[in-house]
């Protein structure tokens, strides 16, 4: 058994990954859906990783991913409101 000894401010920034991809992956995929705005824990975050998205040019073409996807969900919100709401979307 292996144990390990944590203060409280070390084990409230740890952070278990099991596959180093999957968690890359499910973070861009919040970013995709919640924009800099995403929900707690994720908050603070999300605001760093789009500030550093829209002032690193080597993240560019995730940037640029990432903003059109904004604004198709802007789009698709203004589709949504002008369609009556008996049909389904």
């Amino acid at each position: 058994m292996i144990r390990i000894h944590l203060d409280s401010r070390t084990l409230e920034r740890t952070r278990i990954a099991i596959s180093p991809l999957s968690e890359a992956i499910a973070s861009v995929e919040l970013l995709h859906r919640c924009g800099s705005r995403a929900p707690w824990p994720y908050t603070a975050w999300a605001e760093r990783a789009w500030a550093v998205l829209r002032a690193n040019p080597l993240v560019a073409p995730l940037r640029v991913h990432l903003e059109l996807s904004e604004v198709g969900r802007g789009a698709l919100a203004r589709r949504r409101a002008r369609l009556p709401g008996a049909l389904p979307v």
